[in-house]
């Protein structure tokens, strides 16, 4: 969807192009018949349990975002500490608890 989103604006994405040398992406289009090959007659996008579990093991990130953990942990790069980070403060109060 980002490259489809980024075709929309033709100009750019030739300006793109030409800039790091991809001219032969400019001419080859998006894959329509991997497109057509992984929809349905709905329009729905149906991965195969393979693909769902190669993803996980990859990125190590659940295929469903919102099965994803709430909390995300990082390491401090000055003192290395490892910090967990709430991936969104939706539904919280404007401070949260550490900041009252």
């Amino acid at each position: 969807m980002v490259w489809h989103a980024f075709l929309l604006n033709p100009r750019n994405y030739l300006e793109d192009c030409v800039r790091f040398g991809l001219n032969n992406l400019w001419v080859t289009g998006l894959p329509w018949p991997a497109v057509n090959a992984a929809l349905d007659t709905s329009f729905n996008y149906t991965v195969p349990e393979e693909g769902k579990a190669t993803f996980t093991t990859k990125t190590g990130h659940a295929w469903n975002n919102a099965e994803d953990s709430l909390i995300k942990t990082f390491h401090c790069p000055r003192c290395t500490q490892q910090l967990k980070i709430p991936w969104t403060t939706c539904c919280q109060g404007e401070k949260t608890s550490a900041y009252e």
